[in-house]
Parts: C-alpha cells; sequence; structure tokens
C-alpha cells in the first residue's frame, strides 16, 4: 500500500534506525535500500534543518505527531523542499515514526513569485503619483500610500484605522455640497459612484479638488466589504479651467463691445461731420449775413461738434485696437516736420492758456520708416494730454536720436520723444492706472477735466504696434513727463 501512496514513505525507531520505506524514496534520496539501513534520519538534512528535524522526532515521540518543512538533502547535495509529516505508531512490537514527505517545490515557487509579485506592487502603489486608499464600508482607512499621506499631511501610523468622514472629506464643500452621505452612498451605489470629483481637506485645512476612481470589492454574499480609490489632485487644473473659460468669456464680451462701440462710432461721426459741414458754410455767410451773437452761438455748435468727434474717434480707435482690427502701415516720413505739423495745431490751444512751449529738436533728426498719421496721432495726445492738466507754466517737447546696443532688433537707433508739463502731477498710487482705457484720475461726477480717459491707452497700444515703448514720470503738484521710444526701423513683426 506505501507504494501507491505519493511522495516518500519511511520508517524509522527511536534511535534513528530505517526499518522501511518505499521504492520512491530511493528514488528521491539516491540511496540504495543497502546503504538507507546505515543512515540516520537527520543525514538527509543540512545546516538548521537538522535541529529542527531532530526536535520534531522528539516531539513525535512525545506527543504522538508533528510536521515541518525542511530542505530534503539528496546523494548528490541536491536541496529539495519538502513538506514531512510524522505519527507515532507501534510497528512490529516497537514504538516507530512513520514520516511521509511531498515534494513542495512548486507551491515554493509559487510563494515566491506571489511575494515578488506583491512586493512589485506595493513598490508600484508606493511610488505612485496618485492617491491610492482602501477603506472598509464603515468609511475606516484600512491602507493609504506614500504619496497620499504626504498629500494629506499624516503619517502610515496616524491615518490608518481614521475615518474618512473629517479626516480627508469634509462634511459640507466650500460651495455648501453636501458630503455626509457619501460613504453611503458609494457603498449603496457604486456603479453611479464608480467617478466622483469631490472637494478634499488637507491636515493643514487647505481645500482640495480630488478626481476619483472608486473601486468595490465584495465578499462571498455580494456585501460591500471594502472600497479601492485612485484619487488625482485636480485643484490647479480646475482653477486653470475656469480662468480659461473666464477668460474667454471676458474676450467675447470685449469682442462684442468693441463691434458695438465701432458700430455705433461710425453710426455718430455721420451726423457730426454734417453738423461741422453746415455750421461752416452758414458761418462763411454762404447763406446770408450773421449778427455777432448768432456767429457766437454757431461757433460753439461747429467746436462742440468738433469735440464730440474727436471723443468719437478716440473711441473708434481703441475699439480697433482691442478687437485687432487696427493696422500700422510702413512709410518713411520727415520726423521734423510730422513734429511741426502737431506743434502747428497745438499751438492756439498752448496761446489760449497763457502757457510757454519750449522745444528741443536738433538737426540730426532724420526720417523714420513707421506710421506717419499714427506717430503725429501719439505726439497730438501727449500734447493735449499736458495742456488740459496745466493751468500754468510751460510745455516741453524734445526729440533726440538713441544708440541701444542691447537691442536684438535690427533697429538700433531710437528716437526718444519726451513731454514735460508743470501741470497737477499726478499722485504715486494712481501711475499704474494711466493707461488704462475709460480711466481717468480725476474720475467722477465733479471732476475738473472733460474727455473720455482714451488719449494715454490710445498711445500705449499705438505705440506697442509701432514696436516702441512708452513710460510716464509724475511727482504730485509738480508736473508729468511722457517719455515715447521707437525704433528708427521697425522690427520685422511690425
Amino acid at each position: 500500500m506505501i507504494e501507491s501512496m505519493p511522495g516518500i514513505i519511511y520508517f524509522y525507531d527511536s534511535a534513528g534506525l530505517f526499518l522501511r520505506w518505499n521504492k520512491n524514496f530511493e528514488t528521491v534520496s539516491g540511496y540504495s535500500d543497502s546503504e538507507i539501513l546505515h543512515l540516520h534520519p537527520r543525514d538527509f538534512f543540512h545546516g538548521n534543518d537538522i535541529l529542527r528535524v531532530e526536535e520534531r522526532i522528539q516531539e513525535v515521540f512525545a506527543h504522538g505527531e508533528s510536521f515541518l518543512e525542511a530542505r530534503f538533502i539528496d546523494k548528490q547535495g541536491t536541496a529539495t523542499p519538502y513538506f514531512f509529516t510524522g505519527s507515532r505508531v507501534l510497528y512490529k512490537g516497537k514504538l516507530c515514526l512513520v514520516g511521509m514527505g511531498i515534494d513542495i517545490s512548486d507551491r515554493k515557487q509559487a510563494e515566491i513569485q506571489l511575494a515578488r509579485s506583491e512586493h512589485k506592487y506595493r513598490e508600484l502603489v508606493e511610488q505612485a503619483n496618485s492617491i491610492i486608499l482602501r477603506w472598509d464600508r464603515s468609511g475606516r482607512i484600512q491602507f493609504m500610500n506614500r504619496f497620499g499621506c504626504e498629500f494629506f499631511g499624516y503619517s502610515y501610523g496616524e491615518i490608518v484605522g481614521q475615518n474618512v468622514m473629517g479626516t480627508i472629506v469634509p462634511s459640507t464643500e466650500s460651495n455648501g455640497r453636501d458630503l455626509s452621505l457619501l460613504i453611503e452612498e458609494i457603498c449603496n451605489s457604486p456603479e453611479t459612484h464608480e467617478h466622483l470629483v469631490n472637494e478634499n481637506i488637507c491636515r493643514n485645512g487647505k481645500r482640495v479638488l480630488i478626481d476619483w476612481t472608486n473601486r468595490v470589492q465584495h465578499n462571498d454574499h455580494d456585501n460591500v466589504t471594502e472600497i479601492l480609490s485612485i484619487g488625482t489632485d485636480i485643484t490647479d487644473r480646475r482653477r486653470i479651467e475656469v480662468e480659461r473659460q473666464m477668460r474667454e468669456q471676458a474676450e467675447a464680451a470685449d469682442q462684442v463691445k468693441s463691434a458695438f462701440l465701432a458700430t455705433m462710432s461710425h453710426e455718430l461721426r455721420t451726423p457730426l461731420n454734417s453738423i461741422i459741414g453746415f455750421t461752416g458754410i452758414i458761418l462763411q455767410e454762404m447763406a446770408g449775413p450773421l449778427n455777432q451773437e448768432q456767429q457766437k452761438q454757431l461757433t460753439m455748435v461747429q467746436d462742440s461738434a468738433r469735440h464730440l468727434l474727436a471723443l468719437v474717434n478716440d473711441v473708434l480707435d481703441i475699439s480697433k485696437i482691442e478687437a485687432g482690427q487696427l493696422e500700422v502701415c510702413q512709410e518713411f516720413f520727415d520726423i521734423r516736420q510730422s513734429i511741426e505739423n502737431v506743434l502747428k495745431i497745438m499751438r492756439p490751444q498752448i496761446d489760449n492758456q497763457n502757457l510757454t512751449l519750449q522745444t528741443h529738436l536738433p538737426p540730426e533728426l532724420n526720417q523714420l520708416k513707421s506710421d506717419r498719421r499714427r506717430f503725429e496721432q501719439i505726439l497730438l495726445n501727449l500734447l493735449s494730454n499736458a495742456v488740459k492738466y496745466t493751468e500754468q507754466g510751460e510745455i516741453q517737447l524734445e526729440a533726440v536720436i538713441l544708440y541701444d546696443n542691447s537691442r536684438t532688433e535690427s533697429a538700433k537707433e531710437i528716437l526718444q520723444i519726451k513731454v514735460s508739463d508743470t501741470g497737477i502731477g499726478i499722485k504715486q498710487e494712481d501711475l499704474e492706472y494711466v493707461f488704462e482705457p475709460f480711466r481717468q484720475i480725476d474720475s467722477g461726477t465733479s471732476r475738473k477735466h472733460d474727455g473720455t480717459g482714451l488719449g494715454l491707452a490710445i498711445c500705449r497700444r499705438l505705440v506697442e504696434l509701432m514696436g516702441g515703448a512708452i513710460d510716464i514720470e509724475s511727482q504730485w503738484g509738480y508736473g508729468s513727463t511722457l517719455t515715447v521710444k521707437l525704433p528708427l526701423t521697425p522690427a520685422e513683426k511690425i
């Protein structure tokens, strides 16, 4: 019967003398039957296994049975893992040990592979750049990887055993959403809660938005036992997305506003030009003579219409710029001549306010390749602004050619124009607003100086379109200086 049993079978007495064995014992050990008769059971083991085997043999004879795992050494010295069981029996009138050994090499190899897989899995989990945790249906955390612990600000010992609610999940989100029943909802409706985005809370109180994937584990009775959750912090991504949406909405609103302003400006310019034209005809007395009062009133109408037309033109320009529809042309023109053209327009206004105009135009001023009309518009706006805010004193205009070796563009020569005044100046805290559209420092119903607040905003945008830069220096109560720098040869993008 022992020949039909699996593994190796053997009998030996308390002295370690082999009495009987099956054929498989000879095959596995490599010893003949005559050799086995002269061997002791411990001869089939090495190292620490010998002491363990002797302890188990004594245990069998003392208590009736025992078992152990040990490496069985054959005649060639090859070690094979075996599982041994031993029982005390009476054989031919003597107390003996009957033992059986089963080769467990396959099982051991499987255990090694399993251990390696578990180690690899744990390494992947620990090294993952995502939050990984397991929790039971009551919400108690059973495991959290290193990334998750560091993210929420807890050690592994502190977080394991804690309930997710109140620890990493707030009962209520910042927007008022109730999360108190979240655990119950995930367990009861796992399909609908497999993917969730909800607010979480770190140990320091910081609120974060996490994208969760939940996998529910069931037992044999289909009851939820635990939940595996993997989370990714999307706080910054959501913020960027919200900012992008807000930016797109703002840009769309700006385009609508710009289109509206452009349309309205065109609609207003036509009747204004008619008013200016017809009042001019009447003032020339082409339709008949006028008395002094009539001339005065019609002149006021014409001046007001021209002023309104200038404001409309400013609105049209800024709307075109903001809509990206304003282009600058390229042509060579004489810098000095353009400056003189602007000064000719401004001198009557400067003289009417009893202001002094100081100019410094060096002879080396040459031609500039840029948009002549826009250049004169910039200069006209700067001078008009200076005159508007200067009740007494002087206006200074300086133009000079500079050489800037730090520029990477082909143009190294810079045209610098400075317009200075002795007007009211600007407070230091208001300087950052002077180039904003529709912004006036003395805004309000009682402000002293009229206008749309578009002059400097248009100047900055035109200067930038022409490849230059504009800057301002000012001291409250003492006046301001605006500096424009333009390349004499514009960059390729212009």
